[in-house]
């Protein structure tokens, strides 16, 4: 289980939230098996500790921003490795 953590506006302020998901990343067809979408399953969401609700589209919008997170993070980490050099 990973864990992200955003905020979100509310009418007075920023609340900070946690998602604790699972994430199945995208595999590549092969003879035996079809090919397959990255996949993230949401499996709490907490404000200030207690467990909350999303709806339908919030958890929607919830897992695009994580998906565009984890893409981020390994496009950042493919630059390094190419960036970097031995000596």
């Amino acid at each position: 289980m990973s864990t992200y953590e955003t905020t979100i506006e509310n009418v007075e302020d920023e609340l900070e939230i946690e998602v604790d998901f699972d994430f199945e990343p995208a595999e590549k067809m092969t003879y035996y098996t079809p090919a397959c979408d990255a996949q993230i399953t949401i499996n709490e969401v907490t404000v200030a500790g207690k467990e909350i609700c999303l709806t339908k589209d919030e958890e929607e919008r919830m897992v695009k921003e994580i998906m565009d997170y984890i893409k981020f993070a390994n496009e950042e980490n493919d630059n390094h490795r190419r960036n970097y050099r031995r000596w």
